[in-house]
């Protein structure tokens, strides 16, 4: 029964009937030239097929390569890349300079507090009695370092006693304000001094205006470096004024 009905199907499919020409254009996969009164092989009902399409593709004897499904990271643009290494090289930077900047700072507040102090009391106290000329200036010198070591530790002492009550706070104001009076009023001193006594005698030690050569240039020279030194304050204040705020902002905002 199963092999009657099975001849039976094929019997009844619709057979298809070439010419000549059909034969050849199907060696020659030219479909789009069959005979449209061949069935199965043409059909206008048949729609969405694009013979051009299959001919293209038949003769040049390719196929479209399907498409990867793999997802390729989204990379970012070089140049946000470039811009990005270039803004955290100004950050190092800007940070490492102000790091250097109060290196600097502290070094040179261990220099005025310790060394500059320290070394007018030995020049002072070496050649006391070495400058006829202005006795005064050995005197300033030993006074004056004194006085400033003296002024640091009770200030600082007085700093720590300001925090637990309010008399010692008081008092810690009055005496800074002592102090800097003081230090003033002896520089300005040491100033009609040293610069009076322009410029003595360093080879006679029995004329008047004899003064020991290193005492009077070392007496000179602290004066002439302590308007230098505030001189460059000022200038890098006012640099600081002009253009460091910027740039510190600038660095605040992008860390």
């Amino acid at each position: 029964m199963t092999g009657s009905s099975g001849m039976e199907r094929i019997s009844s499919a619709p057979r298809l009937s070439f010419s000549s020409q059909d034969v050849f254009n199907l060696r020659n996969h030219n479909l789009s030239q069959l005979s449209r009164s061949t069935p199965g092989i043409y059909s206008p009902q048949r729609k969405g097929l694009d013979l051009s399409q299959q001919q293209i593709n038949l003769i040049a004897g390719t196929r479209t390569p399907p498409k990867s499904i793999l997802i390729k990271p989204k990379e970012e643009p070089i140049q946000e890349k470039v811009s990005e290494d270039e803004k955290e090289e100004k950050i190092s930077f800007y940070k490492l300079r102000l790091e250097l900047q109060f290196t600097a700072f502290v070094f040179l507040c261990f220099i005025l507090v310790i060394v500059i102090p320290l070394s007018m009391i030995i020049v002072g106290s070496s050649y006391m009695y070495s400058c006829p000329a202005q006795f005064m200036i050995p005197i300033f010198l030993v006074v004056g370092g004194s006085a400033f070591l003296a002024s640091i530790v009770l200030l600082r002492k007085l700093n720590r006693l300001s925090k637990e009550s309010e008399e010692d706070e008081a008092c810690y104001k009055k005496f800074f304000l002592a102090a800097v009076l003081f230090h003033l009023g002896w520089f300005i001193a040491g100033c009609y001094w040293i610069y009076g006594a322009y410029e003595p005698n360093y080879i006679d030690e029995t004329n008047q205006s004899y003064c020991h050569k290193i005492l009077y240039l070392y007496s000179f020279w602290f004066l002439n470096s302590i308007f230098l030194t505030l001189s460059l304050f000022a200038i890098l204040f006012t640099v600081y004024i002009l253009f460091g705020r910027e740039q510190n902002q600038e660095i605040g905002t992008k860390v």
